[in-house]
């Protein structure tokens, strides 16, 4: 309104008058602003136009872009822009408020911009932080770290040869992924104090990870092992105590692309490799795989003179899990506990060759006469509520269930599906090598009728 244009020409009036007289200066030298009009509409109060400091500083504003528009290349601009606030006298800053407003904008802005989270900063920086303090490698944060720490990865990472872990302690791989190139292994756990692997994949890898302590105790959550040749190795030594648990955790053969019709054959070539181990226990469960090597897992050991490898105490569980593989469970071992539940097998087969024909499941006698008579005796296996499956895309046949020798009992209960997808097998379960078979089945019959 006309009313409010003459306030503030009369407020800037007012405003001329008191600095001429704080500056000493007789009115008369300000000109003709003494006299302003006062019905001109449009007008601009005369001491903001003879402010030649601010307009200047306005006109810098000015060219500064809008505050969501700012770039590292502005860093002149704003520098220039904000000294020449600086420099302004108070009673000058208060006629650029509007400028000043959209300095402050873009100020904000720009800091924001060239000022890393301190997050980046540590991930920029660090491979691997325990608490507060960071580590260039993984390998500097385990070999730094006190039993019971935990080593948490700032992002994906390399290593170059074998990280040994000696401690109790818990690495969390938040979701990155930790590349070994033909490593084998690539992890070494050398400690019977509890290790726990979290949120990790592991990949490029011969061999993953090596128990190299005679009473492991692993744990693996929510982590991935692409290895072309084993995911989890045992070495030649005498195992009691071991206890390995896998909880949402997936080992995959890296040389396979489709684990439901593809699989590699190299008898070396193992999920997990159970080798000389007695009172322990092994836990796949919640979602957990093991896909594309030629045994899932594998159970064997040195043998007695009568061919038979010792692994009494031994528990196997699978629960919730998935096992794609030549064979899901390939034992030579004896006098262990075997549990399926709430879990698929799947034994795939695409070979052609002499002697190839397996199963999903297989509980060994020496029928190839390939590894000095050794045999499996007295083993448990309990099959409930689960899918035993195959699939067959060469000449060899894959069956379902193969039971040489070694089971002392066979518990089948629940929803027990076996599935044959192939046509070529004659019962789910396999007998034909076994010295008695009825008598074994009139064993099993009586034991359940019991």
């Amino acid at each position: 309104m006309r009313w409010k244009k003459r306030v503030n020409q009369s407020l800037a009036i007012a405003l001329t008058v008191a600095l001429a007289f704080a500056m000493n200066v007789p009115i008369a030298a300000w000109g003709e602003v003494q006299d302003p009009v006062l019905d001109v509409p449009g007008a601009e109060p005369a001491s903001l136009a003879e402010s030649t400091a601010a307009q200047q500083f306005e006109a810098l504003v000015a060219e500064l872009p809008e505050a969501n528009a700012v770039t590292a290349e502005d860093v002149d601009a704003v520098s220039a822009a904000q000294a020449a606030y600086d420099a302004l006298a108070e009673d000058e800053k208060v006629l650029v408020n509007a400028s000043c407003e959209k300095l402050d904008a873009v100020s904000a802005a720009f800091a924001a911009l060239s000022t890393p989270k301190a997050s980046d900063v540590e991930t920029q920086a660090f491979e691997a932080m325990i608490g507060s303090q960071g580590y260039s490698t993984l390998a500097d944060a385990v070999s730094a770290a006190q039993s019971g720490s935990t080593v948490v990865l700032q992002g994906n990472a390399a290593l170059t040869e074998t990280l040994n872990i000696d401690k109790g302690l818990t690495i969390e791989g938040s979701g990155f992924t930790v590349t070994a190139e033909g490593l084998a292994p690539a992890i070494q756990v050398s400690t019977s104090e509890p290790v726990v692997i979290k949120n990790l994949t592991l990949t490029g890898v011969q061999r993953g990870i090596k128990m190299n302590n005679s009473a492991v105790n692993l744990a693996l959550t929510g982590c991935t092992i692409n290895a072309s040749l084993r995911g989890i190795d045992s070495p030649s030594l005498e195992y009691s105590g071991i206890s390995l648990v896998l909880d949402n955790t997936a080992i995959n053969c890296s040389d396979v692309s489709d684990y439901d019709t593809q699989v590699k054959y190299d008898q070396s070539c193992r999920g997990i490799s159970l080798w000389n181990i007695k009172d322990s226990q092994v836990i796949l469960k919640n979602s957990s795989s093991i896909n594309g090597f030629s045994y899932c897992i594998n159970v064997s050991g040195a043998q007695s003179e009568s061919g038979v490898c010792d692994t009494t105490g031994l528990k196997v569980d699978v629960v919730d899990s998935t096992l794609r593989g030549w064979t899901g469970l390939n034992i030579w071992g004896s006098s262990a506990v075997y549990t399926i539940k709430g879990s698929t097998v799947k034994g795939i087969n695409t070979s052609s060759a002499p002697s190839n024909s397996f199963a999903a499941i297989v509980f060994n006698d020496d029928i190839y006469d390939q590894f000095a008579q050794a045999h499996s005796v007295n083993n448990t296996l309990t099959i409930a509520d689960s899918t035993i499956t195959n699939f067959q895309g060469g000449s060899c046949t894959e069956n379902l269930l193969r039971i040489d020798c070694g089971i002392t009992k066979l518990i089948l209960s629940g929803e027990v599906k076996f599935a044959d997808t192939t046509g070529n097998i004659a019962a789910a379960l396999q007998l034909d090598s076994m010295d008695d078979p009825y008598g074994f089945l009139q064993k099993m019959c009586n034991a359940t009728a019991k």
